[in-house]
């Protein structure tokens, strides 16, 4: 009786797990990424993007907001250390 028992809750779990299986999403394919071979050292050197070319951010906005305007900055800051 107790190989019985066993036996079912063995296929009931194999059932189950194999209804949660399903449940779960498809993995995506991962797409092949080309290779570029290096071939000077020059290449492995990261060259600096220029300001003009990569889009501003806020630091950048910061930066420009404190050279026009150095008495908001200062307001902001004194705001900051009273809170």
């Amino acid at each position: 009786l107790i190989l019985f028992g066993i036996l079912y809750l063995r296929k009931k779990s194999k059932t189950l797990f194999g209804a949660l299986s399903g449940m779960m999403p498809k993995p995506r394919p991962v797409a092949k990424q080309e290779v570029m071979p290096i071939e000077d050292e020059e290449d492995i050197a990261l060259k600096p993007i220029e300001a003009e070319k990569r889009k501003p951010r806020l630091v950048d906005q910061m930066q420009a907001t404190a050279k026009e305007r150095p008495e908001e900055i200062a307001k902001v800051i004194k705001t900051m250390m009273v809170d």
